[in-house]
């Protein structure tokens, strides 16, 4: 399975270290000359990776990778496995060393704290794997380019929601979040994102196990 992962780092290497650069740069800049704040900068490169990493389905289906995976002796277990490690790993190491490096620039600047940096990148982390859990089935069972149209769906929808539910709260948006108890949505929250994960894998390996090559 690490060989598998290893092949779509290395066929994204490029474009991603060039992607990388750019997008730091670009955040960067934001967040020092007009936020102020570095907890934009840790979340947004977080989100970046991911998106980045889509793209690594568009060159299995350029170069007629699942053919060939085919001939090899690997499952699609393993090869859908891959690329669920792949996405949730990369999601959590980048969240991880960005909201460090953030936390040390913060230090030394504006002093924010690494509570508010860690908190943001954990927000995104946790949004992006509830994006996944159907984006990265749309993409087993569609093909890249038909699955981009889902995916953005994928990401207006749960946006879209979130920002007509505190519309519709108002000037209590602030009151109503303090009174959720959070300790114990973090704890049934988690396991449910567990769960869905394990479900969207084995969706994905039921859709990859009967498409056609």
């Amino acid at each position: 399975m690490t060989g598998l992962m290893l092949k779509d780092m290395y066929s994204l290497r490029t474009y991603f270290l060039k992607q990388l650069a750019l997008m730091t740069v670009l955040y960067l800049a934001i967040s020092v000359g007009l936020m102020k704040n570095f907890s934009f900068l840790s979340p947004m490169l977080t989100m970046s990776v991911v998106m980045m990493l889509i793209s690594s389905f568009s060159v299995d289906e350029a170069s007629s990778w699942d053919s060939y995976a085919l001939t090899l002796p690997v499952t699609p277990r393993a090869i859908v496995g891959a690329k669920y490690l792949l996405f949730y790993g990369a999601l959590l190491g980048t969240g991880v060393i960005a909201s460090v490096l953030c936390g040390v620039l913060d230090s030394f600047t504006y002093r924010n704290g690494f509570l508010e940096i860690a908190a943001s990148t954990g927000g995104v982390i946790v949004v992006y794997m509830l994006v996944t859990v159907f984006m990265l089935p749309l993409f087993f069972k569609l093909g890249a380019e038909k699955a981009r149209v889902a995916m953005t769906l994928c990401f207006i929808l749960p946006f879209l929601l979130i920002v007509w539910g505190f519309s519709w709260l108002g000037d209590g948006a602030a009151a109503f979040v303090e009174s959720l108890p959070w300790p114990m949505i973090a704890t049934v929250g988690g396991l449910i994102l567990v769960l869905l994960c394990a479900a969207s894998f084995f969706v994905s390996v039921k859709f990859y196990e009967s498409k056609e090559y």
